[in-house]
């Protein structure tokens, strides 16, 4: 068996595939290539880089990075700087080495006293975004809440961080009836931990879809709350969405519109 072969089988062990690795630099693989120390490569012999280093190149990544190839990750964090103290949200600075071997940094934000690309912890959601249907009233339940960022009110659904113990439906739970005054009655499903501003920050939420009753009360709103509650049908939801003076969490917007689709095939359904 020729050494490039004997070196793909021991990175397909690792579970590093070719789609992954096909970008790896000419020069960087030439240069793990010839590296004796790395029990993975076998000794180099005169021509034997040029012969295999084309081929091979196309379809394997560097061995240096085979701990983030096996993650499917083109970078390797290396360290980050707290640079806010804060106590709910905190600006960091990360720093990382970029698949062209380029050291690089970036901000983030996080909710957590270190960020999640440090720690490697992804599987809690810090959030819930909570999607109510109110089984008396037959309608979605959606809030209007002033935003400070918008300096505007926003039309999203009830939400909040997931405290420290507490469980997803546990929060769910608690923020549908602080938020609404509103009371789970079955909790329908719940998403794993997404992301919507990856870009900027590290915080996940989990999208939870339940039924709940009861009357709508602001009653355990904080001060910093400006909440309204809103019920509406899917004919409802088309007329909210087709007002372009209308801020919504982009969240909001996608389920508000499944929902105000629905209405088609309710009416076709009644015929």
């Amino acid at each position: 068996m020729n050494p490039a072969d004997k070196l793909k089988i021991t990175l397909s062990r690792h579970g590093v595939t070719a789609v992954r690795l096909r970008r790896i630099p000419r020069k960087e693989f030439e240069s793990i290539y010839n590296s004796r120390a790395n029990p993975a490569v076998p000794p180099r012999r005169d021509g034997e880089c040029a012969r295999y280093c084309g081929p091979v190149s196309r379809i394997m990544a560097a061995l240096p990075a085979l701990q983030s190839a096996r993650r499917g990750k083109m970078t390797q964090i290396k360290g980050y700087r707290k640079l806010t103290d804060e106590k709910w949200l905190n600006l960091f600075e990360v720093d990382y080495v970029a698949k062209n071997g380029d050291d690089k940094s970036w901000k983030i934000a996080s909710r957590q006293k270190q960020p999640k690309c440090v720690t490697g912890r992804f599987d809690r959601p810090d959030a819930v975004v909570i999607v109510p249907f109110h089984t008396a009233i037959k309608k979605m339940v959606i809030i209007r809440e002033y935003r400070v960022p918008l300096n505007d009110y926003e039309y999203g659904f009830p939400a909040g961080l997931v405290d420290a113990g507490e469980s997803v439906e546990q929060a769910t739970r608690r923020e549908l009836m602080e938020e609404t005054g509103l009371t789970v009655s079955r909790l329908i499903k719940s998403s794993p931990p997404i992301y919507s501003t990856a870009g900027m920050s590290d915080e996940s939420i989990a999208m939870v879809y339940v039924e709940c009753e009861g009357e709508p009360s602001s009653s355990a709103n904080t001060d910093s709350e400006s909440i309204e509650v809103l019920f509406i049908s899917p004919a409802e939801a088309a007329d909210l969405l087709n007002d372009a003076t209308l801020k919504f969490d982009a969240k909001t917007w996608l389920e508000i519109s499944r929902f105000a689709a629905s209405r088609g095939s309710e009416s076709r359904s009644n015929r």
